[in-house]
């Protein structure tokens, strides 16, 4: 063996000792209970772990949202216990805090204002109806300030998520990302070609109830109207021309009988057939809802819709072109492809650091970028099922914790590109 490589082997084994030692070291810690997650040289302890769960759970706007998720208030039971799933949330958000803080150092990057604003953003959309009760200043900057000493820490943790998305946005094919995702979509974009023609109400001549059930609500009130008269008749107790309700009563079963609704619409003395073919965002939200639910060639019931009542022709639905569908093509760019460049980021780094979780928290998904909590049966423990992803997924931006499983955990995207 020659010198050079006899001094490259002994580099080696220097280095598998030295690794051999840490190793040992964390496993005593482990063992001890001190450290319960780490992330690299990053060690999560026992004792700021409870500080965590603390500072989290005795948020007062924390504990209306979790009530309003249906959970209770605070996710610590009577004997002291913590809500598994909750303390999983807190660690799943400490290990991806960290990792967007390694991979941000690994890609060169720094967090700007910008990203800042972005994370604050985030965390008063995920406070959501919460943080109308804050006052006395910006909404983030106060309910971070409720969380003490944790609130500087998920504020950079939040930060450095966005950066990361940014740095990696910048460096992206953002065409080709969003082409991508687009063409796998479940269900795919569709657009929907759609006719309708409508009635109005006459509303001098109608009984002010009945107007606002109508005309504010789109459908009669049965306790105004009467539940028996409205199936028999869809006009019952709403006043309009008798001529006009005829004709579009007429129109429609034309239709099904064959009859094309432009030309008879017309000779009905009705108005003019509006059109339009987009995809659903872009259509008439009431004429979208309708149409969405109608088979190609399909007509509906006289509705209760556009001030009034109208029939809806659904004449086409196809997928739709990328370049047909510019509001998609806007949502995935800001919001999907760069949390799904988050993603792919941290699961980049989580392979190249090493990832631990103590098993009585429970077990680090690297796919999912979450702690998967145990739920205790009989004895022993065993691995809760995960949950099934929305069909569309959105990127993973680590928020506060309510105690649902995967609540908070995901926010779709940023707006500082």
């Amino acid at each position: 063996m020659s010198r050079p490589v006899r001094l490259v082997v002994a580099g080696v084994l220097a280095v598998a000792i030295a690794l051999t030692v840490v190793a040992t070291v964390r496993l005593a810690q482990r063992a001890s209970g001190a450290v319960v997650a780490s992330v690299g040289s990053y060690e999560l302890t026992e004792g700021r772990l409870e500080e965590i769960l603390e500072a989290v759970d005795g948020n007062m706007l924390h504990q209306q949202a979790r009530e309003r998720m249906g959970a209770p208030g605070s996710a610590q039971t009577a004997d002291g216990e913590w809500d598994p799933g909750f303390v999983a949330e807190v660690v799943t958000s400490e290990i991806n805090f960290e990792l967007a803080r390694v991979a941000l150092d690994d890609l060169g990057g720094e967090i700007s204002a910008p990203d800042r604003q972005g994370a604050r953003r985030t965390l008063e959309a995920f406070m959501g109806e919460a943080t109308e009760l804050v006052s006395g200043g910006e909404r983030a900057d106060v309910l971070l300030s409720q969380y003490g000493d944790y609130g500087e820490r998920l504020d950079d943790g939040l930060s450095a998520q966005r950066a990361v998305q940014r740095v990696a946005m910048a460096r992206a094919d953002r065409d080709a990302e969003v082409a991508g995702v687009f063409a796998e979509m479940e269900p795919p974009v569709e657009v929907l070609c759609a006719s309708w023609v409508a009635i109005e109400l006459d509303e001098e001549a109608l009984d002010e109830e009945v107007v606002e059930e109508v005309v504010e609500e789109e459908e009669p009130d049965e306790d105004v109207v009467g539940e028996e008269a409205l199936e028999e008749d869809p006009f019952a107790g709403v006043a309009v021309d008798p001529a006009s309700r005829d004709a579009l009563a007429g129109l429609r079963a034309a239709v099904v009988d064959g009859a094309d609704l432009a030309d008879e619409a017309p000779r009905r003395g009705l108005d003019p057939v509006s059109s339009a073919c987009a995809i659903e965002d872009e259509l008439d939200p009431e004429v979208a809802a309708v149409a969405s639910m109608l088979a190609e060639g399909e007509i509906s019931e006289i509705t209760p819709m556009l001030g009034g009542f109208a029939v809806v022709l659904l004449d086409e639905r196809r997928p739709a072109e990328i370049d047909e569908a510019a509001s998609v093509v806007a949502y995935l760019l800001d919001e999907v492809v760069p949390g799904q460049l988050l993603d792919a980021t941290l699961r980049r780094t989580a392979d190249e650091v090493e990832v631990w979780v103590d098993s009585s928290i429970g077990r680090w998904d690297p796919e999912d970028l979450r702690v998967v909590p145990p739920a205790e049966v009989g004895e022993g423990f065993e691995l809760l099922p995960e949950e099934e992803s929305p069909v569309v997924e959105g990127p993973v931006v680590e928020g506060p914790v309510v105690g649902e499983p995967d609540a908070g955990r995901r926010d779709e995207g940023t707006e500082d590109q």
